[in-house]
């Protein structure tokens, strides 16, 4: 499989990446032989999987094709890889988009090779860097490979680290699954209040933002329309018996709109279209309710 992989920092190519290593592995067998992954940098990224695991033979022209088309080799069975700076390398990605302005910077091509030569990805035809660049004495920032992130994302997925790669990244790059489909919803809801002085850095999430956006003012809306005659009412505002009403059919809207989305999702895999899900799922729900309404 082949997707673009356009984004500095990557966020759909990572998660990418851990939905097919997911795929792999609950294929069984020897998964993490039966995976070929290569890339280029701000162009495609590829996930080859042959059931039964790749032979020799079969590694050694992968690699000599990924060659000739100047891909960086980011993946193979059997590779050797350093993850000493996977911290330093989250932080820095961190501070990318959180921190004071910096920056990660653009790939470089002095970077030391991966620890087992023999068996790692092999050098690319464009002088991209195969490996983490060492830390300079004085302390100052190096800049990251352009591969050096996929190779430590791979590092992590098969050999059983995963769940830190997905908990230090600045976004969300869990595997999707059939109740998480989409690639959308990058941002961790605990970051979105840091988002709002710098959304140009994240304008390609903007609709996800725009959904809690949506129910932020949706949330004050309801309480501008529903306090106002609570607090002045006088003897028909505040009570038990109003408050146990306004709780009641707020958890009877959100019982309803839970429904809804779990039934859009659903929905969607049948039709593979959102619009024609939703569209089908909400006037069937209405129609279905003021008919129960009526009878009622």
């Amino acid at each position: 499989m082949t997707l673009w992989n356009k984004e500095e920092p990557p966020k759909s190519v990572l998660r990418f990446y851990a939905t097919m290593a997911k795929a792999a592995q609950a294929a069984g067998g020897d998964w993490a032989r039966s995976l070929f992954v290569s890339e280029s940098y701000l162009s495609t990224t590829t996930v080859l999987y042959k059931k039964g695991g790749f032979t020799n033979a079969d590694l050694a022209a992968l690699r000599q094709h990924t060659a000739d088309l100047s891909f960086d080799e980011v993946y193979s069975p059997g590779f050797g890889f350093d993850p000493a700076s996977a911290k330093g390398i989250m932080d820095q990605y961190q501070a990318s988009i959180f921190g004071d302005g910096s920056t990660v910077d653009s790939p470089t091509g002095d970077a030391p090779a991966p620890v087992d030569g023999t068996t790692g990805p092999a050098a690319s035809g464009d002088g991209a860097s195969d490996g983490i660049s060492d830390a300079p004495s004085d302390g100052t920032e190096t800049a990251v490979p352009s591969n050096t992130l996929a190779r430590l994302v791979w590092q992590g997925l098969v050999n059983g680290g995963a769940a830190d790669v997905t908990r230090d990244y600045v976004f969300v790059v869990q595997p999707l699954t059939d109740d998480r489909p989409y690639f959308a919803g990058y941002i961790r809801p605990a970051d979105l209040p840091r988002t709002l002085d710098r959304l140009d850095t994240v304008q390609d999430d903007w609709g996800y933002l725009l959904l809690w956006a949506t129910l932020a003012v949706a949330c004050l809306a309801a309480a501008l329309l529903v306090l106002p005659p609570m607090v002045l009412g006088g003897r028909a505002g505040i009570g038990r018996g109003n408050l146990a009403v306004i709780v009641y059919f707020g958890c009877l809207g959100l019982g309803y709109f839970t429904v809804e989305v779990g039934l859009i999702s659903w929905f969607t895999r049948a039709l593979t279209n959102p619009t024609i899900a939703a569209s089908i799922v909400l006037s069937g729900m209405l129609v279905f309710s003021g008919l129960g309404s009526w009878v009622a």
